[in-house]
Parts: C-alpha cells; sequence; structure tokens
C-alpha cells in the first residue's frame, strides 16, 4: 500500500523538485545582487565614515580657534565700550602715532576696505602708507560708532 502510494507520489516529488531548482536559482540570484548592493553600500559607508571623521576633525580645529580668539573678541568689544570721541581726538592729533595704534588702524581700515596711499620710504622706494588714510577714517564724524555697529559676523576673509 505504501509502495504504492509512493510510486503515485513520484511524478509530484518530481514536480516539486523542479520548483525548487528554479526557486534555487532565483534566491542564488537575489542573493548575489543583494551581495553586490552590499559591498557598494559598504564602500559608501566607508566614504561617509572618513568625511564624518574629516569634518570632525575640522570641526574640533576651528572650535579650538574659536576658543582661543573669543577672548581677543571679548576684551576688544570690551575696550571699544569705553573708547570715547575724546580718545578719538587724541589719535586725530598725532602726528606719528606708537606703532601698536597704526597696528589698529591698519587692521580697521583693512576691515572697511579702505585702500592705503603710496609714499616714498627714506630710500626712494613707493611704499603702502595707511597712516594717511587712517587719520582721514578717525576724522569721520561717525568713525566711533561705525566701529561699535561694525558687522563682526561678516568680514570679508580677504
Amino acid at each position: 500500500v505504501m509502495k504504492v502510494e509512493l510510486i503515485e507520489l513520484q511524478p509530484k516529488l518530481a514536480e516539486k523538485n523542479v520548483e525548487v531548482e528554479k526557486m534555487m536559482v532565483i534566491v542564488n540570484a537575489e542573493t548575489e545582487k543583494t551581495n553586490v548592493e552590499k559591498e557598494a553600500v559598504a564602500v559608501e559607508e566607508a566614504a561617509a565614515s572618513a568625511t564624518a571623521q574629516k569634518a570632525a576633525e575640522q570641526k574640533a580645529e576651528v572650535e579650538g580657534d574659536l576658543a582661543e580668539a573669543m577672548p581677543a573678541l571679548n576684551d576688544a568689544l570690551g575696550a571699544l565700550e569705553v573708547l570715547t570721541q575724546k580718545d578719538i581726538g587724541e589719535i586725530k592729533a598725532m602726528g606719528s602715532p606708537p606703532g601698536p595704534v597704526k597696528m589698529v588702524l591698519h587692521a580697521v581700515c583693512i576691515m572697511k576696505g579702505i585702500k592705503p596711499g603710496r609714499v616714498k620710504d627714506a630710500n626712494g622706494n613707493m611704499v603702502e602708507d595707511w597712516w594717511t588714510p587712517s587719520k582721514k577714517m578717525v576724522g569721520e564724524s561717525d568713525f566711533l560708532r561705525s566701529l561699535q555697529t561694525y558687522d563682526r559676523d561678516n568680514i570679508s576673509p580677504a
């Protein structure tokens, strides 16, 4: 009885084997596709990870630079708050100011986009002169206010 049933089931078994073989071909093809995509994703993930690492390093560097610069900015803002028109008048009256005064006014000229003049030095060579445009800039009636309201968050990198 069992033998007869087994013989009767043989064609169905063969048919199921063919179906399983077809399914295995499909599964193997899909597995290959998945592996290729998995490799591509791994490459992209490695690139993204490297980019994220680089960005983190740059962020740390910039935050370090900012931490170093902020005290100087805060000191400068504090000094600007106590600067008066009388102080500006003293600067205007200087014929030949001390080096630090010249350096600060040189920087302010650059920040405001004011170009230097050209003069001959002791050797007769043409050199940049920042004092003449600095005196003119300091002489402007709104000079102090222009420093206090300067847009320090959008300074040109040049």
